[in-house]
């Protein structure tokens, strides 16, 4: 059963994996409706009947059905699957708004399953650390209703007149970092709350992003990138990597490690090595008479493709395969909205292969990460349209503009439910994804 890689399509007759760019044009359940959401099945638009637009658009559901259920191709049959799938994730307005009783705005979270409970962190602008504890729901795929509102609480102030820039979460603990003149963190260990302790690193301060991969650490700063292989022993010795640029992004993958910086630089380091020197990456993906631009987000996407946010606006996948020949992006995710902002919500799914950012227009944005293609709803059930529902620009998710930016976002899995919390402002909002109001 072939993979499916983000930037390619798998061709069954010659068995090989071929760019997207060059998938020959063929015929799709899609096609039948034109951009405005009309019918354009090659009749005329008089000739149809006057059933009206509502009836109408009820049957495009069945049809990417019928083609899925007959197809014999498996390519086929994943490409409409993961369609419809972006469909449902497109028309999601269902949203519960959660009260934190927060001093200062949201500028990071974190959510994390562990031992059977949902630990959720929030960090706010003031320096404080809010946790919430409850029940992990039933994995019976039924959405019940927590009462979030009880559950929050001042845990700590870690700085004072700081903000929390990042939190990170493992199954085993919870980091949250400060932005200030101090490398100042805070360490809580998950299996036992009584075990949190604050640390400060006098040579590293500005602390802009942090990674947590089990008990190993990665943090972000002024000029530089830390590494601590154990979080939990009593003496540690931070490896420090030098990037020459304010460390923006940071990602581990096994002994790698990736840094994306202020001047646009995007480096991979191997902490087996001696000396901690980086290998820079892409550097061809800014043209010749293109000005560069900080890099905000590294994710790493499969074996060798890695997902880069840029300060412009420019969101793609590249391959790392291919970084030293022409820097060419293998998707480019476009519509996200940002030109000077440097702290924006991004979060993906690894699983369904999609991904979430938010823009400098206060508005969230979807796509697919496969293919590119803007997450928006395509095929329409029948019981959506007899049920009278229509789009509210106020509830749906790709449809809102949130009254502040959205600073943090991050997808998680409960009780068989996908959710997507963004924060905007002192708002923390639950989205139910694939789920509508009516």
């Amino acid at each position: 059963m072939p993979a499916q890689l983000p930037g390619f399509y798998f061709d069954e007759a010659r068995n090989r994996y071929f760019p997207l760019s060059s998938k020959p044009p063929q015929s799709s359940p899609s096609q039948p409706y034109s951009t405005n959401g009309k019918v354009t099945n090659g009749a005329p638009q008089g000739e149809h009947s006057n059933r009206g637009t509502t009836e109408r658009k009820g049957l495009h559901f069945f049809r990417a059905s019928e083609y899925l259920r007959v197809s014999h191709s498996y390519e086929r049959r994943a490409h409409l699957t993961h369609e419809i799938l972006c469909s449902h994730v497109g028309s999601t307005s269902r949203a519960t708004r959660v009260s934190v009783p927060t001093f200062g705005n949201i500028k990071s979270f974190g959510t994390v399953i562990v031992n059977g409970q949902c630990r959720r962190f929030i960090g706010d602008n003031r320096g404080w650390l809010y946790t919430c504890t409850t029940p992990e729901p039933s994995n019976s795929g039924i959405d019940t209703f927590v009462d979030y509102d009880t559950y929050w609480a001042a845990e700590m102030n870690i700085q004072p007149s700081s903000e929390i820039s990042s939190i990170s979460t493992s199954e085993s603990h919870c980091v949250a970092t400060c932005f200030g003149a101090d490398g100042t963190f805070a360490v809580q260990d998950l299996n036992d709350a009584e075990r949190t302790f604050v640390l400060t690193f006098n040579d590293l301060h500005d602390i802009w992003t942090s990674c947590l991969t089990g008990k190993s650490l990665l943090l972000g700063g002024n000029g530089k990138a830390v590494y601590i292989h154990d979080i939990d022993v009593t003496r540690i010795i931070p490896k420090i990597l030098h990037t020459g640029s304010d460390v923006f992004a940071i990602t581990q993958k096994d002994h790698l490690i990736y840094t994306g910086a202020r001047n646009g630089n995007i480096e991979r380091f191997d902490i087996r090595l001696g000396k901690h020197r980086g290998q820079q990456l892409i550097p061809e993906r800014f043209g010749k008479n293109q000005s560069r631009t900080s890099v905000l987000h590294l994710e790493l996407i499969g074996e060798s493709q890695v997902l880069v946010s840029h300060m412009n606006g420019e969101l793609a996948c590249y391959d790392l395969r291919f970084s030293a020949r022409d820097g060419a992006s293998l998707i480019r995710y476009e519509g996200h909205v940002n030109s000077y902002t440097p702290r924006l919500g991004i979060s993906t799914d690894l699983t369904d292969c999609l991904l979430f950012a938010a823009g400098q227009d206060h508005r969230v944005r979807g796509w697919s990460l496969n293919t590119g293609e803007p997450l928006q709803p395509r095929y329409v059930e029948p019981s959506a349209e007899k049920s009278g529902s229509s789009r509210n620009r106020d509830t749906d998710l790709f449809h809102k503009t949130f009254d502040m930016p959205v600073e943090t976002m991050q997808l998680s899995i409960e009780g068989g439910n996908k959710y997507l919390w963004v924060a905007s402002g002192k708002e923390l909002f639950q989205y139910h994804l694939g789920q509508r109001n009516f």
